[in-house]
């Protein structure tokens, strides 16, 4: 699975930023289940350096139960709104 076919790109609604200043969340999944979140600048979305990588065996699942469910439901929507 490639990362890139498969990332949810959900841009600001700030439209008090200028096009070159509004930031994208971009949520991917890793093919071996784990998520990675990240912002990145709109010019510059997708995956970047400022990811954060969330376990679904350990860490995340043990320190903050549900938050890999809530993420992958925040791709599932984001997918589906931007039709991608």
């Amino acid at each position: 699975m490639n990362a890139d076919n498969n990332i949810a790109i959900y841009v600001t609604d700030d439209r008090d930023f200028d096009d070159d200043e509004r930031m994208a969340l971009c949520i991917y999944p890793a093919p071996n289940g784990d998520w990675y979140v990240s912002i990145a600048p709109e010019r510059n979305k997708g995956r970047g350096g400022n990811s954060v990588r969330l376990c679904t065996s350990g860490g995340s699942a043990f320190s903050a139960p549900g938050l890999t469910i809530a993420i992958s439901k925040a791709w599932e929507s984001i997918r589906k709104g931007a039709n991608q």
